[in-house]
């Protein structure tokens, strides 16, 4: 087997956290290291399958911290990573759309600091977000009163729960009170109530959402 195809070969075993061999040793320790992993017997379908659970465990492994002080220390790739697994979500479109204060803050995506700056931000929201699980549950009931009062319009009157329009409202998330003192938290509630007024087939333009 050539030099090349060697290092390829080894470097999928390397990326699965089978080996901390380096690549441009010499031919004869890669053949003895190569020899080695073949000895596991995986199948091709149990190596990719364990590069994506050995990528999944260094991105949660992730100290952010460690990130923000010396970023110099991770791949832009796994910072990326990092922010898509805290914000769940598979790409940067995604992402813009679920979280519309990342789109506000005009980042260059295409250089690391911008990642490092995102990834706190990210941070700091998902904190947040087990701190207002109340607000979350509120969210929840209120939708289920929209879309009932869609059936019947006496619903919502009938009920002692805040219908969707009162929420956002109550919560300072519309209008003249959003406009003049928004938030990372209640710039998370909006992109929150945004995806769930989508999700349940809710137009949020009628709520002054968009």
């Amino acid at each position: 087997m050539n030099y090349k195809l060697l290092q390829q070969r080894i470097k999928q075993y390397k990326k699965a956290g089978y080996t901390n061999i380096r690549l441009n040793s010499q031919k004869n320790v890669l053949e003895l290291e190569y020899n080695r992993l073949l000895q596991l017997g995986l199948s091709q379908e149990q190596l990719e399958q364990a590069i994506t659970n050995h990528d999944t465990d260094r991105i949660e492994a992730i100290d952010l911290v460690a990130v923000y002080v010396s970023p110099e220390s991770y791949s832009l790739q796994l910072i990326k990573n990092k922010v898509f697994q805290l914000a769940q979500v598979a790409a940067l479109k995604e992402l813009k759309q679920n979280y519309p204060i990342i789109k506000e803050q005009k980042f260059n995506f295409r250089y690391k600091s911008a990642w490092v700056e995102c990834l706190k931000l990210i941070a700091e929201i998902t904190e947040n977000s087990r701190e207002n699980e109340e607000f979350y549950q509120a969210v929840e009931r209120a939708i289920e009163i929209e879309l009932k009062s869609t059936k019947d319009e006496f619903y919502r009157h009938e009920t002692p729960d805040s219908d969707l329009y009162t929420l956002l409202s109550d919560s300072n998330l519309v209008g003249s009170a959003w406009e003049k003192n928004h938030s990372v938290t209640t710039s998370l509630k909006r992109a929150y109530v945004l995806n769930k007024c989508r999700e349940a087939g809710l137009d949020p333009y009628i709520y002054s959402l968009v």
